[in-house]
């Protein structure tokens, strides 16, 4: 079966040599229709090719059900390695990868384009972050914070009880009237337990900027609490002024971003029927990360339908890098939206994506020099990238999981975890409430 290339030449020779080129999909090089039209890049590259070797070409679509092809138990080949190396094509019409058993019965051209193996998946969705309100500061810093709070109610429980007891005041001056801060200087009337509780409440109360209805005497007691005060104060101040920063910055977070989170997961994989990919994973050495992801590992033979399901989350696919960006400057096209990202860790890197003729036809030969000379002038690169000229709307921090600094309203869920810190401090009051009525009892119940 034949196709008209999107852009199809006729060398102006009367009767030119007329080169048999396999459509198999594979975006941006070859796009096929369901009407057999054949668009993409490699339609402009065959006409630079064709043009300079005074050949014509034409179409012939790859066979559905096998794509690239896989080695038989006879030696034989399926899919488009096949139907090349028994002559029924004289060169594919998109690059593939090339591995040591596809050179042993094609030839292939220089690389088009040196690629990598990467994950996608639909993008994730941004939330709000229920711990946005501790992060301001680092963990060792708050760590620290919470040190220094715990050193400075040591040291004021300390001086209180030292200045008490050392200086011994008359316990039977002062009449009814007294103020608390004379009551704390005699040990006889005021506990340990009193102590304890004023520094304390001094200490949070202070770290909180909030007013007390205690106050340290003393010259010691003043340099130290002012000390905190004024340390509280700068805590508190930065602490204020980079909150709502990092409540108004949502919560990303990525389902995975690596083989191996992919791997622990339990998304299904789509893989294309033959690819090279699809040959690892089956050849995987057991317990290796390749073997592990069998179970998830969807084989399809019609790359177009899984695009569907990877926009709904239903499904990622591991594939070659251009190709997924190709689907998504698609998606973009249709969408006006990118609802899919790309994994930042590459599962393989340095792909060469090569063109495979028949062997021993002379067509590499011919064909070399010319892909060579596209490529070094950058013709290549640009009659690729020419295919997707939205790409550059996609790939930004938004879509491809990295921070963001777009602005948002704050929403209810931003304080949800403020609203769980002020519950816990509840819930703490009312058992403490509770203990003091248990206590008072237990001490006002007759003997």
């Amino acid at each position: 079966m034949s196709a008209q290339g999107g852009n199809g030449t006729v060398s102006t020779s009367p009767h030119p040599p007329c080169l048999r080129v396999i459509a198999e999909y594979f975006p941006p090089f070859i796009v096929t229709s369901k009407t057999g039209v054949v668009t993409g890049a490699m339609v402009e590259i065959l006409n630079l090719i064709t043009k300079k070797l005074n050949y014509c070409y034409e179409f012939v679509l790859a066979d559905p059900d096998y794509h690239y092809g896989t080695r038989q138990p006879n030696g034989s080949w399926t899919g488009v390695i096949g139907q090349i190396s028994r002559g029924e094509a004289d060169m594919s019409g998109s690059p593939f990868a090339i591995d040591f058993e596809r050179v042993e019965v094609l030839d292939f051209s220089v690389p088009f384009v040196v690629d990598k193996q990467v994950a996608m998946y639909k993008s994730p969705v941004y939330q709000a972050d229920l711990t946005g309100f501790v992060k301001p500061y680092t963990s060792m810093v708050w760590g620290l914070f919470f040190l220094v709070s715990i050193f400075v109610f040591l040291a004021v429980f300390l001086l209180q009880w030292g200045r008490s007891t050392l200086q011994h005041p008359d316990p039977h001056k002062g009449g009814r009237g007294e103020s608390a801060e004379r009551l704390t200087e005699r040990p006889e009337e005021v506990s340990l337990l009193t102590l304890a509780s004023t520094s304390a409440l001094w200490t949070l109360s202070a770290t909180l900027a909030q007013s007390s209805v205690w106050w340290p005497r003393g010259g010691s007691l003043t340099l130290l609490s002012g000390l905190w005060a004024l340390s509280a104060l700068v805590m508190g101040s930065v602490y204020r002024s980079n909150l709502k920063a990092m409540l108004i910055m949502p919560k990303l977070q990525l389902p995975f971003d690596t083989m191996e989170e992919l791997a622990a997961t339990d998304i299904p994989v789509y893989i294309v029927k033959s690819s090279m990919m699809y040959n690892f994973i089956q050849t995987a050495t057991p317990g290796s990360l390749l073997w592990r992801m069998k179970d998830q590992v969807n084989i399809h033979s019609k790359p177009k339908s899984a695009i569907p399901r990877i926009i709904k989350g239903e499904t990622s696919v591991i594939s070659p890098n251009i190709a997924l960006q190709s689907i998504i400057v698609d998606t973009f096209n249709q969408l006006n939206e990118c609802p899919m990202y790309i994994a930042r860790e590459p599962i393989f890197s340095a792909l060469s994506l090569c063109v495979g003729f028949t062997k021993g036809s002379g067509l590499k030969q011919k064909v070399d020099p010319i892909v060579y000379s596209l490529r070094e002038s950058g013709l290549l690169d640009y009659i690729i990238t020419n295919n997707m000229i939205n790409l550059t709307k996609c790939l930004n921090s938004v879509n491809f999981g990295l921070p963001t600094n777009s602005l948002r309203p704050l929403e209810l869920e931003d304080f949800l975890g403020v609203f769980c810190i002020y519950g816990g401090g509840l819930w703490l009051a009312f058992m403490v409430f509770v203990i003091e009525l248990v206590l008072n009892a237990y001490l006002t119940s007759p003997k």
